[in-house]
């Protein structure tokens, strides 16, 4: 009587453990939704830059990670400590990029960025990241008003 109760014992055991690793591999994401889109500065596509998330306190961001993304072709992807999207919240958006005419002009270094821009106090860029978002939700617009 003692072996059927050992085996199914054992069986239980194994269905547990396996069930707990089920949810631990794949139940218990990162908690990060993609985030990627256009990014354009007075309407043109920016080449080459960099987008930064900083999580907005006021908005109860409470996240202690920077989510970053490299613009290329005015498309970017934001990744965090090197995985594919930011965890969910409200985030200024800050834009850096650099233009180098040549190498003998290395001292005239030109921002196609505006400064307002390049400032978390000072940008008005936002986005809330969430689980589904609307279409082109992340797409930023830069407009400088002259």
């Amino acid at each position: 009587m003692r072996i059927p109760f050992l085996a199914a014992f054992r069986t239980t055991i194994g269905v547990v453990f396996l069930a707990a690793g089920c949810v631990l591999l794949s139940g218990c994401s990162s908690g990060q939704h993609p985030v990627e889109g256009e990014l354009t500065i007075n309407g043109k596509a920016l080449p080459k830059g960099t987008v930064t998330l900083w999580p907005d306190a006021a908005k109860k961001n409470t996240a202690t990670v920077i989510p970053t993304g490299e613009v290329e072709n005015g498309r970017y992807r934001v990744m965090t400590n090197g995985r594919a999207g930011a965890p969910p919240g409200w985030y200024k958006v800050t834009i850096a990029s650099s233009e180098i005419p040549d190498s003998t002009k290395i001292d005239k270094v030109k921002d196609s960025v505006p400064e307002k821009f390049r400032s978390a106090e000072k940008t008005p860029l936002a986005i809330e990241v969430v689980a589904a978002p609307a279409p082109g939700a992340y797409d930023l617009k830069a407009v400088e008003k002259k």
